[in-house]
């Protein structure tokens, strides 16, 4: 699941969190696009973003880290788009 909280006027708190248990070889991913933005060792991930004039689609993924989202290599991916 992700999920958007903690909006201040400039930021908004992105949060991933899987049920999953995580091997050693496995994270949490959160992109901004294409954008790898933090990964994750553990079952829950927040990263603050900065809100602006455009709308962008962040995903997070279960998978290696840094595995990129929607790949075939993601066990399971979420997307959600921010509006500011």
């Amino acid at each position: 699941m992700l999920s958007s909280a903690a909006r201040t006027a400039t930021s908004v708190t992105l949060t991933a969190v899987t049920d999953l248990r995580l091997d050693p070889d496995e994270s949490l991913n959160i992109y901004m696009g294409t954008t790898l933005l933090r990964t994750c060792s553990t079952n829950a991930c927040s990263v603050s973003v900065p809100l602006g004039f455009t709308s962008p689609m962040y995903a997070a993924d279960v998978g290696a880290p840094g595995t990129p989202p929607d790949s075939v290599q993601a066990l399971m991916s979420a997307s959600i788009t921010v509006i500011s």
